[in-house]
């Protein structure tokens, strides 16, 4: 399951027909920026738990996190808020030293 919300709100989901969820509600996330990003995923092949990959390269993750910043040119707020956050979204937070490092170079 992959869940990718850009609004201000958490959505809610009845899962118990696991093939059609059903959203029931929202739940607003707390402070004031205008929205939230939210991501939820669940790493499975035949309902089985899949093994995380190893800690990741900080070259590789640094082209990551420059691809990522790269795509809200123009956007200034959003990316900062990116970099704000970087250490802990999937894959940078399994090399958090690296990802820190990677942030402050980003942000000059």
């Amino acid at each position: 399951m992959y869940l990718g919300d850009y609004t201000n709100s958490i959505p809610v989901y009845d899962v118990s027909v696991p093939l059609s969820p059903l959203r029931i509600a929202n739940i607003p996330v707390g402070g004031s920026r205008e929205a939230g990003i939210h991501d939820i995923h669940i790493h499975t092949a035949n309902d089985q738990p899949v093994a995380e990959p190893g800690i990741p390269d900080e070259m590789v993750l640094e082209t990551l996190a420059r691809q990522m910043i790269q795509a809200f040119e123009g956007q200034p707020d959003t990316a900062t808020r990116l970099l704000d956050g970087l250490c802990s979204m999937e894959p940078f937070n399994r090399n958090p030293e690296a990802s820190a490092r990677i942030a402050e170079r980003l942000r000059q």
